[in-house]
């Protein structure tokens, strides 16, 4: 009923605009700086060293790993004959673990040193006869020193093939 009055239409309307204009200027208002214009961010220019950052190889830091897709262990016996070695050009340690899909650990190896190469092993567990898929053979790579720091670590999915002898 009181929508049907004209005058109170028009006042209806004219407070709406007013308030949407209160609103534009408040929002504007955070968009300027205190004269009332509008300023882009004040970013500091970007630094350049004014080289290139180049800097000669000094040292070749690359690692050779002898990676197998599988290895073939004797079933139901710890004692195993593998062939894991650590290249001679090589400068760094190795430390090798093979572990089932599961995630149980078969094998841990003391510090394989470059030119150095472990062939018998003790597996913590015998395996059935059978192929273990989803295996893995984990190398770590550490330093020459005496503390022998862990680096990098390297992860090769292997399959083992467990025979009946």
């Amino acid at each position: 009923m009181f929508f049907r009055n004209p005058k109170i239409k028009v006042a209806i309307v004219v407070f709406t605009l007013l308030i949407m204009a209160i609103i534009a200027i408040f929002a504007l208002k955070g968009c300027s700086n205190s004269d009332g214009n509008y300023s882009k961010p004040n970013l500091p220019d970007i630094q350049f060293n004014n080289d290139k950052g180049y800097s000669p190889n000094s040292q070749d830091n690359s690692v050779k790993i002898p990676a197998v897709t599988g290895i073939v262990v004797k079933s139901d016996t710890l004692s195993q004959k593998l062939d894991i070695s650590n290249p001679s050009n090589n400068k760094y340690v190795f430390i090798v673990e093979i572990y089932l899909g599961d995630g149980t650990k078969l094998y841990t190896s003391d510090y394989i040193y470059p030119s150095d190469t472990v062939t018998n092993v003790w597996l913590n567990t015998a395996l059935k006869s059978g192929v273990y898929r989803d295996a893995l053979m984990v190398y770590t790579c550490c330093t020459m020193d005496d503390q022998h720091t862990p680096l990098t670590r390297y992860e090769f999915p292997i399959e083992i093939r467990s025979l009946a002898e």
